[in-house]
């Protein structure tokens, strides 16, 4: 099939969902590309059937300006998404660092990178693409015509891995029935408007997009494209992005060097490199782009996260991580660290926080460190503790094995999937089952089945909207 030949059947398929009134949604990152996908959209389909989402990523991985940008060069509803947790709180990038490393823990997989990955791009399904797909509901819900179409900034020439589109390499494609979506009486399609084309002020559709096409069809429109690039960026995702080369790691930095001191703390502070490892292995962000931040920025940092208030232990588990990755850089060896040897990565726990970890599924009780190189061992002086240090230790291995728990319920057999629910549920808070089943590392499935034998056996209750809490009926 020819490159004009697909944009055309999507562009004929797409002509007739206009005319049956359906809804467009624009996902717009405030990009150079979901620029031109607006100027496309608007010139084919009316006002009154176009809706532009935006998903707000926070403060600290978002352009400055960049939703003042996107109202600036739309002509339709504006609407702004953003990430929750179960508790409704929001969720930001470094959120979702903190809830992977809690998972790794109760897991005994701390020798899992938390950082996304070009292949694993969580930080893309879960801060962009689940809250856009919520949003697209929400819109649509009460109306009498659920028909909508979804569209997405992605252009063919930007790489090998985007040329096919929804489609294969010998037969690309534009346009798909969105299965995900197509629920409840809503019938879903999903467009890629620029793939393959381009869209001069006479409305003339050109094969072929490449970026200096791009910058080319915004100015024609009348508009300029967003700040940084004229900054010498040269693409607008993250501030500072996995996928980022060097060159805009670099300009990211010297445009921002305070947001960049944060995520050197971060490294620092998780024991784990963001961008992917090279041939001699992992890179910190300061080596990787050549660009040192500042030192004292950094200490701020590391100590903000440290004092960062507990959500349901995620930011305790990760303060607590945050100690044992000052021999991390070494990949874990084994040493033994006090609370005074870990300066800048301690956070005060209170005892009730310091029992509650010590009975996580990850963590093993010892009454002393172990001079063994297969574990890691900490002495930890909580307030008011005993004259006898209280020792955490990670177990005799760290990839993959995870330590089944000490038995929590009198007179219930619970397996270790049951158990590790169980000690979620027991945590402040209400967990709705995705939300359980994303910090646990297990399928919804095993959740599911989980909670059914807890609620038979009354050790867990539902609350409401689909979420659950453990009851009392806990052994003492």
């Amino acid at each position: 099939m020819t490159r004009a030949t697909y944009m055309m059947e999507a562009l004929e398929r797409v002509t007739e969902l206009r005319d049956r009134g359906a809804l467009f949604v624009l996902s717009n990152s405030g990009g150079k590309d979901s620029q031109v996908q607006n100027i496309i959209v608007e010139a084919l389909v009316p006002k009154a059937q176009r809706l532009t989402v935006y998903a707000e990523l926070g403060d600290e991985t978002v352009w400055p300006a960049t939703k003042a940008h996107i109202e600036a060069t739309i002509d339709s509803d504006f609407i702004v998404c953003k990430a929750v947790d179960a508790a409704g709180l929001d969720k930001g990038f470094f959120d979702l660092l903190d809830m992977n490393m809690a998972r790794f823990v109760r897991q005994n997989s701390v020798g899992t990178n938390p950082w996304p990955e070009p292949t694993i791009r969580q930080c893309t399904s879960d801060l962009k693409t689940n809250p856009i797909d919520k949003a697209i509901r929400a819109a649509v819900k009460g109306l009498d015509n659920k028909l909508v179409v979804s569209c997405i900034g992605i252009r063919g020439t930007e790489s090998a891995k985007r040329a096919p589109g929804f489609g294969t390499k010998e037969n690309p494609s534009a346009f798909k029935f969105s299965k995900k979506l197509s629920k409840a009486g809503r019938e879903v399609y999903e467009w890629l408007p620029i793939h393959d084309f381009r869209c001069r002020t006479d409305r003339n559709f050109i094969p072929g997009l490449t970026k200096d096409d791009v910058f080319d069809t915004i100015r024609d429109a009348g508009q300029e494209p967003f700040w940084t690039y004229e900054a010498g960026m040269t693409r607008l995702s993250c501030s500072f992005c996995i996928m980022s080369s060097k060159t805009d790691v670099a300009t990211a930095a010297r445009l921002r060097p305070t947001l960049y001191a944060a995520y050197v703390a971060k490294e620092m502070e998780l024991g784990f490199t963001m961008m992917m490892p090279g041939a001699n292995g992992p890179v910190f962000l300061e080596e990787f782009c050549g660009v040192k931040a500042d030192p004292k920025l950094v200490e701020e940092f590391l100590a903000s996260f440290a004092a960062a208030k507990p959500s349901r232990n995620r930011r305790v588990l990760a303060a607590y991580l945050a100690q044992l990755s000052k021999v991390n850089r070494a990949i874990l060896t084994g040493s033994e660290l006090t609370k005074a040897e870990a300066t800048g990565f301690v956070t005060t726990l209170t005892d009730d926080e310091v029992t509650d970890l010590l009975n996580k599924p990850a963590f093993e009780k010892e009454e002393a460190p172990k001079a063994d190189d297969s574990a890691l061992a900490m002495t930890c002086d909580a307030p008011d503790a005993p004259a006898a240090p209280v020792v955490i230790s990670l177990g005799s291995t760290r990839m993959g094995a995870r330590t089944a728990p000490a038995p929590r319920v009198a007179g219930s057999k619970l397996n270790e999937k049951e158990e590790l629910v169980l000690s979620l549920l027991s945590d402040e808070g209400l967990w709705s089952l995705k939300d359980l089943a994303e910090v646990a590392g297990l399928t919804n499935s095993n959740v599911r089945n989980s909670l059914r034998k807890l609620l038979r056996n009354g050790l867990v209750e539902k609350a409401f909207r689909g979420t659950y809490r453990a009851t009392t009926k806990l052994a003492a």
